[in-house]
């Protein structure tokens, strides 16, 4: 759990250029930091911890290793720990830092961080600490403040931040005025000086960067290539490489050419040119918009060049006489890019751009084999769309946001466990989110962000998000240290009831989901705005069941029974003031005549409604026209009330939307049906949760899958297998409908087996069964 400082860097030093100080800033100050390593022999281990204030890059002779710090807050600084042996060798070595410290007064300036990133008020600063062993075990420090480290302002770097929503802003790289750092010589530039230390002195006073060791992986960085460069629009001016990848663009003259990376890609996109006085416009999409004015995006095929076009985001490279490179210090999202150059008073001469993906590295060991080549696809895009949602935390989208927002990570959680069983970065989320919380015991509706936003049904999720990872891992201590911080978020719905015994007026933005009716109020259900809603209720009445089963398992039964009691009383008001019995439907609110998937879906899951009540109200929901549709986040909680009742085999006229979005050739899902604005939504992904949990069949029958259970579904097909990771290793299933019955092959791990088919429940002691 993140919750102590580090000691191991108790003694390190954060260093900054001669003559750039530290302190508040209301500009953006960018610095490079380089140590000139004369090596005897290449080095057995090169272990080294690495920080800085904002952002950094590090490179080891010129090769890009790693990035950072991880996002955290104030109280949560963190460092990067990476062997650098690899790449060094004997003879003279060059390790470079790029650092970016961002304004730090937002209001006064366009040169801002986004909004995930702490900015601290000490100024572009660096820390390196360890050294390079040598097959003879003479030790080389590497640290700041003791080896030989150089350090000089970076005036190349500019940043324009003014459109919020396209996360890093508009890089600017002014060739001209950049240090020739990625030379493979010394440099000689001036000493690095101390900035400051590390660490909590005798007095329990904390410096100004307190540092923890990073708990997650760092993110993978590897070559990435476009597939291809796109034949010149006709009327358009445009451009070619040739064979060797090089293109020139007259003295005087504008350009452009557009590059497919196949598929939607997270990284830094680098380029370089030569050219005295030119430009280079480099646009990321993730797929082409509309040409026509008004025209719906949604049903849009995304590679259509005919009637598309690309914008969106965008950096630009001014060239000059000398030969450089361009290279985003903020990664992007993009599927294509499209290159506008503008040629000064000498030709620009560039060569094929490339890129580094970048993106958490997520070991995905779930192998499907599908009976039908659409959900194959469905999968592959699903898998690609969850990557793409990962680096240093989870994201509600690569393009645009990119902040970590509840609903969204709580289902990405579920993805992840169901592929890859990876529960690290699950980790850091609670502690993220339990670190967002207010004085008012609500916790904040993404983070990290330096900008507050409070959604209170999400502060209700991440109670949800406990219990999973609960069941993942089995795993009690997270209950036990978060158990204050859960019952924060249950009090301060408690005490938001109002006359009618049911909670209303919740405050901040009480939003639901992206409901097409909804979204004249963005997104709150209507009828919060005349009184207590349902769905705020049952999601409060799911939070205090999940909370009595979470105080069960740590042994606090008089919590559990307070929990379920109240859980118990706003279920029972809820049905007595907004039930309709008539139609098998709870009302969004007493006496306010609108209808949700959404609310049947809950009370059902929270106990509310039961039995024959539960399965009307769900078929009711499933089948009438005029009640509200869950969008594809919600969908994942009406499957699991589906489930619940016994009417999972609902759900396979919802699966047509999913497979329409290949008839689109997306190669991400996206963040909603019909016209979305990001092509690129993990919260989408709900094959990664469906096909091996519900259609293969594999779930934990007990936390920390002490026990498991394979309870396959024949939705739309009559074959599938594969094999699903658990925490207790990995379970092969294989079924297929035959002669009116199902037939199933489990092999598992070494723990009690359940399988449900045919109507029938099957028991083995060690994890295998044949029926």
């Amino acid at each position: 759990m993140l919750t102590e400082m580090s000691n191991e860097l108790k003694n390190a030093v954060f260093v900054h250029p001669a003559g750039l100080g530290a302190g508040a800033r209301d500009h953006l100050q960018a610095a490079l930091f380089r140590l000139e390593l004369d090596l005897p022999q290449a080095p057995e281990q090169a272990q080294v911890r690495l920080c800085a204030a904002d952002r950094y890059r590090f490179y080891v002779n010129g090769v890009s290793v790693v990035s950072g710090p991880r996002k955290g807050d104030r109280w949560n600084r963190y460092y990067e720990t990476v062997d650098l042996a690899p790449y060094l060798a004997r003879g003279l070595n060059y390790l470079t830092a790029r650092v970016v410290s961002y304004a730090y007064e937002r209001t006064h300036t366009k040169e801002n961080a986004a909004l995930s990133v702490y900015v601290s008020e000490v100024g572009p600063v660096f820390l390196c600490q360890g050294e390079a062993v040598l097959p003879d075990g003479a030790a080389l420090s590497l640290s700041t403040g003791d080896a030989k480290w150089t350090a000089a302002p970076d005036d190349s770097f500019a940043l324009d931040t003014t459109e919020a929503f396209y996360v890093g802003g508009t890089e600017k790289f002014f060739s001209d005025r950049c240090p020739a750092w990625r030379e493979n010589k010394p440099l000689g530039w001036p000493p690095a000086e101390r900035a400051m230390g590390t660490g909590i002195n005798d007095y329990g006073e904390f410096s100004a960067l307190q540092l923890k060791a990073r708990a997650i992986p760092n993110m993978e960085e590897k070559p990435g290539a476009f597939v291809r460069a796109l034949p010149n629009i006709e009327g358009e001016g445009g451009f070619a490489f040739d064979e060797d990848g090089v293109a020139t663009v007259p003295a005087g003259q504008t350009r452009a050419v557009e590059l497919d990376a196949g598929v939607l890609q997270t990284g830094f996109l680098r380029l370089r040119a030569r050219g005295e006085g030119g430009c280079i416009k480099l646009i990321s999409a993730e797929r082409y918009f509309p040409r026509a004015e008004g025209e719906h995006s949604g049903p849009m095929v995304r590679d259509d060049r005919e009637r598309g076009r690309i914008t969106g985001q965008f950096d630009l490279y001014y060239t000059s006489r000398q030969e450089s490179t361009f290279e985003n210090f903020w990664w992007r999202a993009f599927r294509f890019v499209r290159l506008e150059v503008t040629a000064g008073e000498e030709d620009v001469t560039l060569h094929m751009p490339d890129f580094t993906i970048t993106r958490y590295p997520l070991d995905v060991t779930a192998q499907l084999n599908f009976p039908d080549d659409r959900m194959a696809q469905l999968w592959d895009i699903s898998v690609r769309t969850l990557r793409s949602c990962m680096h240093e935390t989870h994201e509600d989208c690569p393009y645009y946001e990119q902040l970590q927002y509840t609903l969204d990570t709580r289902l990405q959680m579920q993805f992840t466990y169901a592929i890859s069983g990876d529960t690290r970065m699950a980790e850091n989320v609670l502690w993220d989110y339990h670190c967002s919380r207010l004085p008012d015991g609500i916790l904040q509706s993404r983070y990290p962000c330096t900008h507050t936003q409070v959604i209170p049904d999400f502060a209700i999720y991440w109670i949800y998000m406990l219990e999973e990872h609960y069941i993942q891992t089995g795993d009690a201590s997270h209950i036990r240290f978060y158990r204050p911080t859960m019952d924060g978020v249950l009090e301060y719905f408690d005490r938001h009831k109002g006359s009618t015994g049911l909670v209303e007026n919740l405050g901040y933005w009480e939003f639901g989901d992206w409901v097409e009716e909804w979204n004249g109020r963005a997104g709150v259900p209507d009828a919060t705005f005349h009184g207590p809603a349902a769905l705020h209720n049952l999601t409060y009445a799911l939070g205090l069941r999940t909370a009595a089963r979470l105080m069960r398992a740590i042994g606090r039964e008089a919590d559990a029974r307070d929990y379920d009691a109240r859980a118990d009383e706003i279920g029972r008001l809820v049905v007595k003031l907004c039930y309709n019995a008539q139609r098998g439907l709870l009302r969004e609110g007493p006496n306010f005549d609108q209808y949700s998937q959404h609310s049947q879906a809950l009370a059902v899951l929270c106990g509310a409604l039961t039995g024959d009540a539960a399965r009307t109200a769900l078929r009711r929901a499933m089948q009438d026209d005029d009640v509200l549709p869950c969008t594809f986040p919600w969908q994942y909680t009406l499957f699991r009330a589906l489930d619940k009742a016994d009417l999972y085999a609902l759900t396979e006229n919802v699966w047509r939307q999913y497979f329409s979005m290949l008839d689109r050739h997306l190669t991400t899902v996206p963040e909603k049906p019909g016209d979305t604005r990001s092509d690129c939504h993990a919260w989408s992904a709900l094959p990664l949760y469906e096909y091996p949990r519900m259609l293969l069949g594999v779930q934990p029958a007990a936390p920390g899958w002490e026990a498991i259970a394979v309870r396959p579904h024949a939705i739309g097909i009559d074959r599938m297998s594969g094999t699903v990771p658990t925490a207790k290793g990995e379970v092969k299933v294989s079924w297929e409908l035959r002669d009116g019955a199902m037939h199933v092959t489990v092999n598992g791990p070494d723990v009690p087996l359940t399988v449900e088919a045919n109507g029938n429940t099957y028991r083995a002691e060690h994890g295998e069964l044949s029926i």
